[in-house]
Order: structure tokens, then sequence, then C-alpha cells
């Protein structure tokens, strides 16, 4: 193997039996629900046996341990002598620490869900900000709402943007610094409801202002989007991958491809979901079967260690990952272009890695979030939910993305001047491309 990773050491039979496991909806998260009621203080045994519940389903399913400098026994040490001397936390103090203890292991699919009594409090100002990231750092940037597009942020409730985005940064979890800045920017301004939030602004002009709003509103529900152009070109939004009816409008609206130049598949803002949603619509778009990507899971039998057998992983069979061809419903053979953001993440990547393995057309914007995978749910006291990342997945030809995202093949980054003009910069670059190829037909 050209990636230096150990061989997998299970027989044929253990091998059957796990990938028997992850036939059906392998990407689709089983996770348990979140309570919904309002639960009482945790008691500071509730809170350790909680911190040693994550420290040990971490221990025993996390993949990345050789890539990560983290030491997860010292640093669990460390943290439960926090709790011995200052818990019991509080709930929300409780659950804060417990993020910020799984974002040390630098890991999108690993981190805690704070219990649903408080996520239903959250809300967020009428802002969206985007990262624009410079030679000097990382600006939080308005990209949409009531200041100016383009304003940059300064302070927050009077606190210097650097150490506010390095205090949310600290409790994110995130594989690459590109979804690290990205979740810190979707996250940066959340407060419970009817709360209000402070800003100094930059705005285009170069006047500082204070800005007040009040935390009232929560994230709208994205839709699949499609636009017309006039030559037979075709931007569809596909917003996420987390239900069905996705891929069912697509197939509705192009229950043929009559008139149809060329695509644009607008995955700058799809969280993922389930990965077969977003092969059903790739699989219209190919004519030959496709290597999609590869899962190594770890093996953890103790025993093994006395044997010197460190790093073990069980490796599926390159042909049960491989995406066929739709034979029942029309194909679609023109050009056909991908957007990608930092906000392009888990099942949305295993879509743009089986794209780009097909050599099905280009992929035009900035680098994908970086982290894909199965994790491992549990429950946790005060009614959360953990969850780790169990296994590594690897592109088709074994190549690494996770941790490092999926490159684009034309790179584009709005600028600061794209925001304040309210500039696509990414569906432009799409548009130009397409018309060039169809130009060169």
């Amino acid at each position: 193997m050209g990636n230096n990773h150990d061989e997998p050491i299970l027989d044929a039979k253990l091998s059957n039996t796990i990938l028997a496991l992850f036939q059906g909806d392998f990407d689709h998260p089983k996770a348990p629900p979140l309570s919904s009621h309002e639960p009482t203080n945790l008691s500071l045994t509730d809170e350790l046996y909680g911190l040693c519940l994550f420290w040990a389903k971490a221990k025993e399913v996390f993949p990345f341990w050789k890539l990560r400098r983290v030491n997860w026994d010292e640093l669990f040490q460390e943290c439960l002598s926090t709790l011995l001397n200052t818990g019991p936390l509080g709930l929300e103090d409780y659950y804060t620490f417990l993020q910020s203890f799984a974002a040390t292991l630098g890991d999108g699919h690993t981190f805690v869900q704070f219990p649903a009594c408080i996520r239903n409090k959250w809300a967020y100002p009428a802002l969206q900000l985007d990262p624009l990231v410079t030679e000097q750092g990382v600006s939080m940037v308005v990209s949409g709402g009531e200041l100016p597009r383009g304003s940059v942020i300064v302070e927050v409730d009077g606190t210097p943007i650097d150490e506010v985005v390095k205090l949310v940064a600290s409790r994110t979890s995130a594989s690459t610094p590109q979804d690290l800045a990205a979740k810190v920017a979707d996250t940066l301004l959340r407060r419970n409801k009817g709360e209000r939030v402070s800003l100094r602004a930059k705005l285009p002009d170069e006047r500082i202002i204070l800005w007040t709003g009040v935390a009232a509103r929560t994230p709208p529900v994205k839709e699949f989007e499609i636009q017309h152009w006039q030559d037979g070109i075709v931007h569809v939004v596909l917003p996420h991958f987390q239900s069905p009816q996705i891929s069912t409008k697509f197939h509705e609206t192009f229950h043929d491809f009559d008139g149809i130049t060329g695509l644009i598949l607008d995955l700058r803002y799809n969280p993922g979901g389930n990965t077969n949603i977003g092969y059903s619509i790739l699989a219209r778009l190919i004519s030959e079967p496709v290597s999609t990507y590869r899962v190594r899971i770890p093996v953890n039998a103790p025993v093994l260690d006395s044997w010197g057998m460190t790093d073990r992983f069980w490796l599926a069979p390159r042909e049960e990952y491989d995406l066929h061809p739709n034979a029942d419903l029309p194909r679609f053979d023109g050009p056909v272009i991908l957007l990608t953001s930092a906000r392009t993440y888990s099942a949305a990547e295993d879509f743009v890695i089986a794209f780009k393995s097909a050599k099905r057309g280009v992929i035009v914007g900035e680098p994908t979030g970086g982290s894909t995978g199965q994790s491992v749910y549990f429950t946790l006291p005060g009614g959360g939910v953990g969850q780790v990342v169990g296994v590594w997945e690897l592109a088709g030809d074994e190549h690494e993305f996770v941790g490092i995202g999926i490159q684009p093949d034309v790179p584009i980054k709005p600028t600061l001047q794209d925001y304040v003009e309210g500039k696509d910069v990414g569906l432009e670059a799409a548009l130009k491309l397409l018309r060039q190829t169809n130009g060169s037909r």
C-alpha cells in the first residue's frame, strides 16, 4: 500500500461479519435521542462519570492516535483533577468543559452535543459571518444580515475579536484549519434566545460603528434550489444529504436532461448526512463503476499488544464501495462542475471524492472541511450525547483526505472586496469555465 498503513490482520470470516454491519445506511447516523426534559443538576459523581466515559470511548474506537500529538491519558488526568477541585460545574459549564476535552482530538466527527434543554434555547442575531483568511490572520466578515456585506468584526461584547475567536476555537472540534475557521464563524454569535449581542464593526467605508442585535432567529432550513441560464447551464444547490427528498427532487427535476448544456452542482454549504443520497445523484452522471472510498476500522484486541501488534486495522475490500451507474434513469454526459468550500463536509465529501475518482468534471472553489466517517454514539449524564469517529476513510485510490480536505482543481477564494460587492466568485468562475468548455465543443 502506498500510504504506509499497516496491513489488516483479520481473517476472511471476521471480515465478512464486520462488512455485514455496514450494509444499508452506513453513513446515516444512529445516535441516541437527545433528552428534551430539564435535567436536575449533576452531581460530582455524574460529571466524573461522563468525563471517564468519553475518555474510555475515545481510547477504544478513535482511529487517529498515531496522527495526534495529544497525550490523552495525561489530559484525562488533568481534567479529572479540575473536576475534583472545582466540580460540580453545573450543566452548561460542564458540557462546555467536555467540549473542550473532545476538541483536543482534532476531529470534526468527535465531539459532545449539549442536552436538548440547552440547545433549544440557542438563537442567533440577524448576521451571517464568513472567515476570511489572509496573511495577517483570520477575519470574521459579514456575509449577510443587518450590517453591510464586507464589514469586519472588531469586538464582540467589548472583547477583541481575536480573543473571542481563540475562546470559541478552544471548544470546537475540527479536523482542519479551514474546518475550524468555518465552525467558529458559524457559532461565534450564538446566544440564548433574547440575549443581546454588541459588536464593533469596521464598515467598508472604514468607519467603525457599534451595532447591537438580539439573538432571536434560528438558522433557516436549507432547500434544494435550481437556477437556469438561457444557454442551457443549470446551477443546482444540494444543501444537505440528510433526507431522501434531496435526491428525489433531483430526479423529479431532471427526469431527462434535454436542452441542458452543463451542470453546476453546489455543495458549498452541504454538511453531509447519508452518503447514499448523494451517490443516487452521482449515479446518473457516470457511465462506468467508480471506486469511491475505503474504510479502515481499528481492531480493539488488547492481547495483541503483548505480541507487538499495536497498530491494527481492518481494511474493507475495495469492491464493496464501488458506485455503479443508474441503468434505470437517463444519464447526463455533458460537462459538470462541483462547487466546494470548507463547509462541504462528511457525506458531501464522500460525494466529492467519488466525483474526483470518476474524473467526471472540475472541482471549483475552496478545500473541503476534511472530516468524514461513521461515529460511535453514547448518552452522557444530563441528557447530552458524545460521539467519537470510529473509522478512518481513505479515497478509493487510498490517498488521504481526512484531516486535509479535498483540494479543488480551480482554487477560488473570495476577497474582502468581493464580499463588499456581493460577488459570488465561485459561481462566476464555474459559469465562465462551462461556457469556455461548451464553446470549444
